[in-house]
């Protein structure tokens, strides 16, 4: 059984949205109801060639209503049965990971669908429901609509944009291998004061929108921009709003960054959004024309216990590498794969609340030591980096940047592997 945050698998419910990248499905048998098995089949296609891949949830309907799964037809769901059936139908072959959480007390299944590694999933079989309708073609190549349905590729279109991704994947891990041998070059580090004008405004809103809760409770702070200022590095408001919705990071089933669908908006200098979901999750930012990204969110720990231990300030050891993967990959997509910015580009990262706050990791598995505690109130890592290094070294950035947090926690024996292996999880939509 895999544990889940419920705080997280609530506001996915409450959404009540079928999205590109999460889709609600009734308790069914996998072994017996070939009509819903074929569905989930073809979700898992099209989902595998959508941006960020995606998650199913079955045991839900559609209106986001949780009525589980007895427990026979949650056994029906077993990993490696469910597999082997899905090759059958993928070429190359594909993976998903099955997990079988507990939500207030009811059975569900939750399947992981990755994106696609280098090369674009494809049907290679053929299948009908039990109405002699077709729901598979050998050959066919599907994709995730926004509204949440799973369609065969409609246009050039959409095929331009799925080509486009595989090429970007096959040129980041050539990159990846340039990119180890000139990690080591220094970046120009002279501080760039045009920006205080933006960071100000930024400020400013934020604390209009959220400021009362930043007080209460322990938050990250993203701020992101370009070494070299220019005013309209992005020509076209429209634009800024378009690259961040393309962009946005969606493996948590909740994007970052958070767009939210009554708060999303212009404003005179780019875009800007904020958030309030109970229990206490607060966020906003500002992403102006220039390419200044100033980000707040309160922490997930301070919203809700995660079990009986909960007995002071906390910070989850894996949900800090997740967090900090999912702020390099945003940065990545965002300004190298979305703006192709040719410069070097300063990320700083900032804990409040830190002081005397305990690193967790809320894994049965994992023992972490009581005196893993953090002495200081603001935790701060920044890193300058080129657009190169950012594309093809991003995951190894957030690495390094979890290992400097961790060492202030006192956890000094923290490897890189083990952190690389919580980022591939995360990554491959396998937490």
């Amino acid at each position: 059984m895999s544990q889940y945050p419920e705080e997280e698998l609530e506001q996915i419910f409450k959404s009540r949205a079928e999205t590109a990248n999460v889709d609600f499905k009734e308790d069914f048998n996998c072994n017996t109801d070939k009509d819903c098995h074929l569905g989930v089949i073809k979700d898992i296609l099209a989902m595998a060639n959508t941006k960020n891949g995606g998650r199913i949830f079955i045991g839900i309907k559609d209106d986001g209503t949780v009525e589980g799964l007895s427990d026979e037809n949650l056994a029906s769901f077993d990993q490696t049965s469910f597999n082997n059936k899905l090759h059958s139908y993928t070429d190359p072959k594909f993976t998903v990971y099955v997990q079988r959480p507990i939500y207030k007390g009811k059975n569900l299944v939750i399947i992981e669908v990755p994106e696609f590694d280098e090369e674009p999933i494809i049907c290679k079989r053929s299948n009908q429901n039990t109405k002699q309708q077709p729901i598979l073609k050998d050959g066919g190549i599907y994709i995730r609509t926004e509204k949440g349905s799973s369609e065969a590729i409609p246009s050039s279109t959409e095929m331009r944009e799925l080509l486009g991704r595989a090429m970007t994947k096959k040129g980041d891990f050539l990159l990846n291998q340039i990119g180890r041998l000139f990690s080591g070059r220094p970046s120009n580090t002279e501080e760039n004061d045009d920006y205080k004008d933006e960071l100000v405004e930024a400020s400013d809103y934020i604390e209009k929108k959220i400021g009362e809760e930043l007080k209460k409770y322990g938050y990250w702070e993203i701020v992101v921009k370009p070494t070299e200022y220019k005013k309209d590095l992005i020509p076209d408001i429209t634009k800024v709003k378009q690259a961040v919705e393309n962009q946005r990071v969606q493996l948590r089933g909740w994007d970052f960054p958070h767009l939210d669908k009554n708060d999303f908006a212009n404003f005179s200098k780019g875009v800007q959004s904020w958030t309030k979901f109970e229990p206490k999750h607060y966020e906003a930012f500002r992403l102006f024309q220039s390419g200044l990204f100033v980000y707040k969110i309160t922490l997930r720990e301070d919203g809700a216990k995660q079990d009986e231990t909960d007995t002071g300030k906390a910070l989850s050891y894996i949900g800090a590498i997740y967090s900090i993967t999912e702020f390099l990959l945003f940065s990545k997509q965002f300004y190298v794969d979305e703006l192709n910015y040719d410069g070097d580009i300063d990320i700083g990262i900032k804990l409040y609340g830190a002081e005397d706050r305990k690193l967790k990791s809320y894994d049965f598995n994992i023992l972490l030591y009581d005196w893993y505690i953090c002495r200081e109130s603001v935790v701060s890592l920044d890193e300058r980096v080129s657009s190169v290094k950012l594309k093809s070294l991003w995951k190894e950035t957030a690495n390094d940047l979890c290992i400097k947090l961790f060492k202030i926690f006192n956890f000094n024996e923290v490897s890189f592997q083990t952190i690389e292996k919580f980022q591939d999880k995360f990554i491959e939509r396998r937490i």
